[in-house]
């Protein structure tokens, strides 16, 4: 008969070599051991003699006397569901104990982190004159106010320089956020700070000695206000509160200290970007679109006031483009940050010259930032395998997940098409898919396994509008990276790589190219042909490895790529070229 510490060994087993990572196997084991310490069982008490009235009285002792929150809960019944899954798995056990029982809801339980007050934080920030030196109390109070007005995470904190701090627009630069904005007590903390610590160092935040301040150092100033105050304080407490009085992303952009919706002076430029917003307004672009003319045009402004205040749309010269450009790439902006604002100033500037507001459009003669070029990765077969045995171990989230790898797969279809996908979408043969990328509606051919799938997982879903509404943009991305985790897949490009996918597997399956076009939603067959020179790429590479000077088997020629491979192709597009012209004559088009 199964003991309990032998169970526990295999199921611990079980995860590491399922691709867990260390730090899973461990939580899973301070899962289980609490429970069997609550009991009285010891390690020789066989498995079998565990009931569900045991569960349930962990959980409720948990909940009402630990005070655990929801999440906490949560992961404890989690633990012991795969515990015992395993246990089941390896014939440790004919049935579950945990067979039938609800996983704890969210709903009708205490907030997660504990709600502060202005007083509250009047309290905090009066504990930190208590702890420390002068300087070291103006930086504790510089955290809090970080913390409380900006809700900058821990590692954030570590990782602030001195430049990044905007004390003229009261605003913070976070690499991974953007700019995120401050209150004004927020900006004078860390001014009187920054006077008093008496140091050059590049790094804000100090500890002894001068040097940058470390993880255990910010815990233990936590940890000595929480004693001066008398209850606990963390930064997962400030940041939940922060998010409460406005979110994390959306907060920056309607304050009016946000370099989007700053109040610029009366100038010409000003001028000129404000009749530029207007005009985008009223094409009707989407949301994403206008949002990133209205940041490019601002970094602009911001750039080119600063060293020329009165200077007009006419005078901007490619120098002045080519220098915001460069500042962009000094403050270590990513590449399709520099390019997305090369975008927006051509347009910009574009719409001036068409409006002959300015005799030449300076943006014209600028060369546009090399983006680097990623190469197409498809997943095997084998991995989507192992993706889909991975979802199926989820007891309650099996059937959305096992559906949206299929639909992905089978479907290329991007991420947000499939957050808009409705049950009424999904007709025999075919999806269809609204208001895609460019406000497109357009139809995706359905093999009849995929339809299956969908067409149950709809059914499942109990009538609701969206099919994956719930999980988010976000979710969708983050679901994929934890099954992969789990099947120890690399979800590098998690998503768009499913896309990437079904086209390398249709051309490989004889589809012709520019049905693969229309499947794709691509306006340019430009895009499209990336899929076929990768094709091409791999051919090269399989049927190359033997006229390699260290191949030891010479030069036999077997496998050669066929020297016809490129007039077929050329051939194919000639008539494609030939096709859609006739459409035009006709009047098609």
């Amino acid at each position: 008969m199964t003991t309990l510490s032998q169970a526990l060994s295999v199921h611990l087993a079980c995860l590491a070599a399922g691709g867990q990572t260390a730090a899973t196997v461990r939580k899973a084991r301070y899962s289980i051991q609490p429970f069997t310490r609550r009991h009285g069982l010891s390690g020789d008490t066989p498995v079998s003699e565990v009931t569900r009235e045991h569960i349930e009285a962990f959980l409720t002792d948990g909940r009402e006397r630990r005070k655990w929150c929801s999440r906490t809960e949560r992961k404890h019944f989690y633990d012991l569901f795969q515990f015992f899954r395993t246990c089941v798995n390896r014939g440790f056990l004919s049935t579950s104990p945990m067979e039938g029982m609800e996983p704890p809801s969210y709903l009708d339980r205490p907030p997660q982190y504990e709600t502060y007050t202005d007083e509250d934080i009047e309290a905090i920030l009066n504990a930190c004159d208590d702890a420390g030196g002068r300087w070291m109390r103006l930086r504790n109070r510089a955290i809090i106010w970080l913390m409380w007005t900006g809700g900058l995470r821990r590692r954030e904190i570590l990782a602030l320089k001195v430049a990044d701090i905007d004390f003229a627009h009261h605003a913070v630069r976070l690499p991974n956020r953007g700019t995120v904005a401050l209150e004004a007590k927020a900006v004078a903390a860390i001014e009187c700070y920054l006077a008093e610590r008496n140091s050059d160092s590049p790094h804000l935040f100090l500890r002894r000695g001068k040097k940058p301040i470390l993880e255990t150092t910010f815990e233990h100033t936590l940890h000595d206000i929480s004693k001066l105050m008398g209850r606990h304080i963390n930064a997962q407490s400030l940041r939940a509160n922060w998010k409460a009085r406005g979110g994390p992303t959306r907060r920056p952009l309607r304050n009016p200290h946000a370099l989007m919706n700053r109040e610029w002076p009366d100038c010409p430029m000003a001028r000129a970007r404000d009749s530029f917003l207007a005009s985008v307004a009223a094409q009707g672009l989407s949301p994403t679109t206008e949002h990133s003319y209205k940041e490019s045009t601002a970094q602009f402004l911001a750039h080119i006031l600063e060293r020329r205040p009165s200077v007009s749309p006419d005078e901007i010269t490619r120098a002045d483009i080519e220098g915001f450009l460069t500042s962009l790439h000094a403050r270590k902006m990513s590449l399709y940050t520099v390019h997305r604002c090369y975008r927006g100033l051509r347009r910009w500037f574009g719409i001036l010259h068409d409006r002959e507001e300015i005799p030449r459009n300076p943006v014209d003669k600028v060369k546009p930032p090399r983006l680097p070029k990623i190469t197409i990765a498809p997943y095997p077969h084998e991995d989507v395998e192992r993706l889909l045995a991975a979802a199926a171990q989820s007891p309650k989230y099996a059937e959305r997940d096992a559906a949206m790898i299929t639909a992905l797969y089978g479907t290329g279809v991007r991420r947000m098409e499939l957050m808009n996908l409705a049950p009424s979408d999904i007709l025999p043969g075919q999806l269809v898919i609204r208001q895609g990328k460019g406000m497109k509606d357009r139809h995706v051919p359905l093999d009849s396994h995929t339809e299956d799938v969908l067409r149950r997982y709809a059914e499942s879903t109990n009538g609701s509008t969206r099919l994956f509404a719930p999980l988010g943009s976000n979710g969708v991305y983050q679901c994929i990276r934890r099954l992969g985790k789990q099947a120890g897949v690399d979800v590098s490009r998690a998503v768009h790589r499913f896309r990437d996918t079904f086209a390398v597997r249709y051309l490989e399956n004889g589809g012709a190219i520019d049905d693969l076009q229309v499947i794709l939603g691509h306006s340019n067959m430009e895009t499209t042909l990336r899929y076929v020179r990768w094709g091409r790429e791999q051919r090269a590479v399989d049927n190359g490895r033997q006229f390699t000077p260290w191949a030891k088997n010479g030069h036999n020629g077997e496998d050669a790529l066929s020297p016809t491979d490129e007039l077929t192709l050329l051939n194919e597009l000639e008539q494609i070229t030939r096709r859609k012209l006739e459409l035009v004559r006709n009047g098609h088009a």
